[in-house]
């Protein structure tokens, strides 16, 4: 909702913003304010007496009758004391008179509420965190196969040397209405299966652009559609040499423009992960978290 500009004032009796000396004992006051015609305003007031004894200070809001006064008792070497603040006052006099003349000295403000400006409220970064709702590793060899139930998602080469990759697909119905800036993948290596020391591996777009259902493809397409060749968004990753938890970002301009384009289709959106090597060579892999495990996998998502 709009946020509000006030303008801040002096007295319009004060010069240069400085004290005013009251100088009347009687009604009307010393004129200390006016907000001016069609003016509406909050205005604080504090007081300081320069007298040996206690002198009353009366402040007159806007009229001289006696519902008007605001009486203040103020003591010697008291400093300055507040004598009214945020009360508001229209086109009208603010006036005061003490019970000695010219002791009394009163600064001010003035907190216009007639000009102010409405400015757009505009809202900062948000954090939106989506959890999978479906992941699974596939693998190659015969007709291939899914694990969709199991509580890690294995990426790598088997022991019969059939290559696997695994994707895992949110819902991103959330993020309708918001500008993306950030996507990062965030999963826990459990487990580590023979010698991944120089290995790296690939992030990216499910079917080349987040599309499709890997849950609903076959074991042969779900595999051909994790195929990251051309398409990652991340290249050479490291992270899964060593267990525990990573946070992988996968923000380019291409990434944020396909997971835009699935929320404005209002589909899922999927991520596939291979390990470069995996189709050749000794038999290695890693265990990730599945969406039915510990920490199963997430996007995390930054809008502006």
């Amino acid at each position: 909702m709009p946020g509000t500009i006030f303008n801040i004032a002096k007295l319009s009796s004060s010069t240069a913003a400085r004290g005013l000396l009251v100088a009347a004992t009687g009604s009307p006051g010393t004129l200390l304010h006016n907000p001016g015609a069609a003016n509406s305003e909050e205005v604080e007031l504090v007081a300081e007496s320069l007298h040996s004894a206690d002198v009353t200070l009366t402040v007159q809001w806007g009229g001289t009758t006696t519902a008007d006064q605001i009486p203040v008792k103020l003591v010697p070497g008291g400093g300055k004391q507040l004598v009214h603040k945020g009360l508001l006052v229209g086109n009208r006099d603010i006036r005061a008179f003490a019970s000695v003349a010219s002791v009394i000295v009163v600064h001010g403000s003035a907190r216009r509420l007639g000009a102010f400006e409405d400015v757009p409220d505009v809202p900062g970064p948000e954090t939106i965190v989506l959890t999978s709702e479906w992941s699974s590793a596939v693998r190659t060899g015969g007709a291939g196969a899914k694990f969709p139930t199991a509580i890690e998602d294995v990426v790598g080469r088997t022991a019969a040397l059939n290559e696997i990759r695994l994707a895992a697909r949110f819902n991103v119905g959330s993020l309708a209405g918001k500008t993306l800036a950030q996507i990062e993948y965030l999963t826990n290596v459990g487990s580590i299966d023979g010698s991944v020391a120089a290995d790296t591996s690939r992030l990216g777009p499910y079917n080349t652009d987040g599309t499709g259902d890997p849950e609903a493809d076959s074991n042969a397409l779900m595999f051909s559609r994790c195929d990251l060749s051309a398409t990652a968004y991340v290249t050479g990753y490291t992270g899964f040499r060593t267990l525990g938890f990573k946070v992988i970002d996968l923000t380019t301009a291409t990434s944020l423009a396909q997971l835009s384009d699935a929320v404005a289709a209002g589909q899922p959106f999927s991520i596939a992960i291979w390990m470069d090597g995996g189709g050749a060579g000794l038999a290695r892999s890693v265990g990730l978290d599945a969406d039915n495990g510990t920490l199963p996998p997430q996007l995390r998502i930054t809008t502006t």
